[in-house]
């Protein structure tokens, strides 16, 4: 039986892990204009960013399977589909 929940937990998921990094990229265009970043400080908050989502992203999945004992495999199903949808919708916006 498909559990909505787990699969609307994951798709969540992936929406938060996009907004993360819409949040990092508007804060550090602002900080680039005002500060005239090096790139190596550029390279070290590209690399920031990744962590984060990444622990991010791991901590949530884990709190969906452990404390709320979503199902996992539909958990990652609808992370996956919302990755994808994410990505489409990406690639159509910059189309029109």
């Amino acid at each position: 039986m498909v559990s909505i929940m787990a699969l609307s937990y994951g798709v969540a998921v992936a929406l938060i892990n996009w907004l993360w990094l819409q949040w990092r990229k508007l804060r550090a265009e602002k900080r680039g204009r005002r500060d005239g970043e090096d790139a190596d400080r550029e390279l070290a908050t590209i690399y920031m960013t990744a962590l984060e989502r990444l622990v991010l992203v791991t901590a949530l999945l884990f709190f969906g399977m452990v404390s709320i004992a979503l199902d996992p495999l539909q958990l990652l199903i609808g992370f996956i589909v919302g990755q994808i949808g994410l990505i489409i919708g990406i690639v159509v916006l910059n189309r029109v």
